[in-house]
């Protein structure tokens, strides 16, 4: 006889593989450079058949989905070993803790609802949906913030996903995708269990995440039907110099670095641009408290003959060199030189621009290459962009600035009409970094209804309607985005909503509110409630017309 004790081994251990392997695979191919937006579906769904079929000790399921997030979160943060190996593990591990709690609060949910009623299985569902969605948020604040590729962003490039995020933010993005992959998982279950057999089972909560797919989708179709002409804001030139890192604060190479930028204005120029569009950081001077850097960058755009707007330090010392330095967003204007309003970045990147809690954490700075910490700017009134057409307002967004939310909404509720993002992923290399931090510009737009002009160093540049759809995108020859170049875009805006404030705007974060709201509930009902009502007991042939009546 064979011994069945090899197999009682053998099937856990393929089962914690699999859901290992396919975890992995569905978070990290997801999201860009890899782009599988699909894959985000998917996501909870192994996760959810474990439990269902093995039901894994709470050891064995932190391991397994823990060990999968964390492996996922390496390899979507590999490029941050370009600038560290310490901050590129320890991102990772701190970034990875967010979906790991997740996982651990499935684990405990699900056996408290996957054998209830259909009431109770769906309150149970959108729990579970509402919890990725509080971690979600939570990440924008906690460790100082960095909520970088949340699930909505793996939908960057599919416009039918994201159009709720006008509503709800990317959070209902987000939690919709996750809602969609628990109720194909139970649907899965529901296919393999009772008496009633075959592909047309009916299953409660599968009709209803359908049907609230389509409705949450719907919009694109009804802005792609009730859609006229656009009409035109401006013709942009949008320059990627592409300054590698090392050079950039090397003296040495400044004035290669400022021929090449004023090459490529001179060259647009003659394109027939309206506006320049430099990006972040890209003087190897401060505009302001340089007075040579300033004169050189008020000689280029004379001679351009229109607004040139660039990202650029600014030192507001006594004499150079001094507190305070301003990271910066400027305009400046033929004749009149630099505009005297500019924005200052707001969110400040920690260990990157400024040593948090420096006077305790002072050896940190052997480690950590600052000499003084840049101030964070604190208005989000929009600069005023004067181009043939008139007067605009502009929100400007500074490097990662554009990850998270509130600050976008902050400018768009000061009166910004566009949002222009300026950044440089040059640290990063050539990997993943540019298309990932793209997808959260996307996101920007649908939320708060706004055209985003995008300009990087050396990529990811070009710029995204309210809608989220990439108009335009800068590539080379070989089709990267990864080169130095430059062209211009003719940005467009629809009329119809023109100025319009979405309900996410207006509202802010009341989704995440009502998914706090929806935990609590169910926590209530659960410890309430010790038995559900079987689905045994339920309606199980609905084709045939047979209604059970529940016992007692």
């Amino acid at each position: 006889m064979n011994d069945p004790k090899p197999q009682k081994k053998v099937v856990p251990l393929l089962w914690s593989l699999g859901v290992f392997v396919s975890t992995f695979c569905f978070h990290t191919f997801a999201f860009p450079p890899f782009g599988v937006a699909e894959f985000a579906y998917a996501l909870p769904i192994p996760a959810f058949l474990w439990l269902f079929y093995r039901q894994p000790g709470r050891t064995e399921f932190l391991r397994v989905a823990g060990g999968a997030f964390w492996l996922s979160w390496l390899v979507l943060l590999v490029w941050l070993r370009h600038v560290t190996w310490f901050g590129w593990l320890g991102l990772a591990t701190i970034v990875a803790f967010f979906p790991t709690a997740w996982a651990v609060l499935t684990w405990w949910l699900v056996p408290k609802f996957k054998d209830g009623s259909a009431s109770v299985r769906m309150l149970g569902i959108l729990s579970i949906c509402s919890v990725w969605t509080l971690i979600e948020f939570a990440r924008t604040f906690v460790f100082s913030g960095f909520p970088w590729l949340p699930l909505a962003a793996s939908q960057w490039q599919r416009p039918l996903t994201l159009q709720i995020a006008s509503w709800t933010g990317f959070y209902g993005v987000s939690f919709l995708l996750m809602f969609v992959g628990i109720v194909i998982a139970f649907y899965v279950r529901h296919l393999f269990r009772g008496r009633q057999k075959g592909w047309f089972r009916f299953c409660p909560e599968f009709l209803v995440g359908m049907i609230v797919w389509m409705f949450a989708t719907f919009g694109v179709l009804q802005i792609k039907l009730e859609r006229g002409e656009r009409e035109t804001l401006f013709r942009a030139a949008l320059i990627q110099p592409y300054v590698p890192q090392p050079d950039k604060w090397d003296p040495g190479k400044s004035s290669e670095i400022t021929s090449e930028i004023e090459r490529q204005v001179e060259f647009q120029k003659h394109i027939g641009a309206d506006i320049v569009v430099l990006p972040e950081a890209v003087l190897p001077y401060p505009l302001i408290g340089d007075d040579g850097m300033r004169q050189w960058a008020e000689r280029i755009t004379d001679d351009f003959g229109g607004p040139v707007l660039m990202g650029a330090l600014a030192a507001e010392g006594k004499s150079y060199g001094e507190d305070p330095w301003y990271n910066g967003f400027m305009i400046l204007y033929p004749n009149d030189g630099l505009a005297p309003a500019y924005y200052k970045k707001r969110q400040l990147v920690p260990y990157g621009e400024y040593i948090p809690f420096r006077n305790v954490l002072f050896f940190l700075e052997k480690m950590v290459p600052i000499g003084s910490d840049i101030f964070p700017g604190k208005s989000a009134g929009p600069l005023r962009l004067t181009t043939k057409g008139g007067p605009l307002p502009i929100g400007p967004l500074i490097c990662y600035e554009d990850i998270f939310p509130n600050l976008a909404v902050d400018s768009v509720l000061a009166g910004a009409l566009v949002l222009f993002v300026v950044t440089n992923d040059a640290w990063y290399g050539e990997e993943g970094a540019a298309y990932q931090h793209a997808a959260h510009s996307v996101l920007r737009a649908v939320e708060t209804f706004r055209p985003v002009v995008r300009v990087g160093n050396g990529g990811w540049s070009g710029w995204i309607d309210e809608y989220g759809n990439i108009q335009e995108v800068l590539e080379s020859v070989e089709g990267s985005v990864y080169f130095r170049g430059s062209e211009v875009v003719e940005v467009t805006y629809d009329p119809q909503n023109y100025q319009k404030l979405t309900f996410f705007v207006r509202h802010r974060n009341w989704f995440v509110w009502v998914c706090a709201a929806i935990v609590l509930i169910f926590l209530v009902i659960v410890r309430k409630s010790s038995t559900y009502i079987s689905e045994d007991d339920e309606w199980e042939k609905v084709g045939e017309m047979k209604i059970n009546v529940p016992k007692g």
